[in-house]
């Protein structure tokens, strides 16, 4: 019997591995268009889970912020009251009666909870203080650098907290404390600049803020100075390191929190600079 031709044996086998290929390279581009479709779909879905998040950690931001916000119109509105009493301290300064002063401050600061107020003459020199009256620091006239009427979150010199309250002493780790401060001048019948009133309420130890925000934002706060220091938290441990790669120069206050579900450090930041006029 005659063998056929080696020729015709290899040409009825190459469409068949033709046919093999094919299949092996559909399911290779198969296997890699599920690769593929798996890895767009983490992607983007850990891309709205990103954004997601950021969006929640943006609300909460503007929540703490209209909260603080607040807490600055509540102090432009005990503002208004010393504006109303305008003339009373005038007259009192006309006559050198430096105890009738120290009892409206005492006064306004009991009712309204104002932790420091101070009276200043034209010239600037401290007349009197509540709590405590004048005391021999010089630190002082720094409170007044600027004169111009506001309601703003700023710094005073942390001696004077040590000074006039010492029970929130402990809370001020740097030299200086952060308030909220109102600089309301006091202008005579003839338009005279006589004095100078300031109110602070600090922001430093202040629990009652601390919680509010902790609660209405559902975070905890940790609201840092402008040394990085920790001014006030809702934590009760409040050794909470500031993270360098956040660190921005100038005199800023930072305000940073974190969601109670994982309680994770974010480094999410609302700033804005000290002296921030409302």
């Amino acid at each position: 019997m005659q063998k056929p031709p080696q020729s015709a044996s290899s040409t009825s086998n190459s469409p068949r591995k033709k046919v093999i290929r094919n299949i092996f390279l559909l399911f290779g581009l198969l296997f890699a268009a599920m690769i593929g479709n798996t890895l767009y779909v983490t992607y983007q879905g850990e891309k709205s889970a990103r954004e997601n998040h950021y969006k929640t950690l943006k609300a909460k931001l503007n929540i703490l912020t209209a909260l603080q916000n607040n807490a600055l119109e509540k102090l432009n509105i005990v503002s208004g009251i010393v504006r109303e009493q305008n003339q009373q301290y005038c007259n009192f300064l006309d006559y050198d009666n430096v105890a009738a002063i120290h009892f409206m401050l005492k006064s306004l600061a009991t009712i309204h909870s104002i932790d420091l107020a101070c009276v200043f003459d034209e010239y600037g020199d401290l007349l009197t203080s509540y709590p405590k009256g004048q005391n021999k620091i010089n630190v002082y006239p720094s409170i007044l650098n600027d004169q111009r009427q506001r309601v703003s979150v700023e710094a005073i010199p942390g001696e004077m907290v040590k000074t006039h309250l010492p029970e929130l002493a402990a809370f001020v780790q740097s030299p200086e404390a952060l308030c909220f401060k109102s600089v309301i001048p006091l202008l005579h019948d003839t338009g005279d600049i006589y004095g100078y009133v300031i109110l602070i309420k600090l922001i430093n130890g202040n629990e009652t803020l601390a919680r509010q925000m902790a609660r209405i934002a559902e975070a905890e706060v940790v609201y840092y100075d402008q040394y990085d220091k920790v001014a006030l938290t809702s934590f009760p441990n409040r050794s909470i390191p500031y993270p360098d790669q956040d660190k921005s120069s100038g005199r800023w206050t930072r305000l940073f929190y974190f969601p109670e579900e994982n309680r994770r450090f974010h480094r999410a930041v609302h700033r804005h600079p000290c002296g921030r006029h409302q």
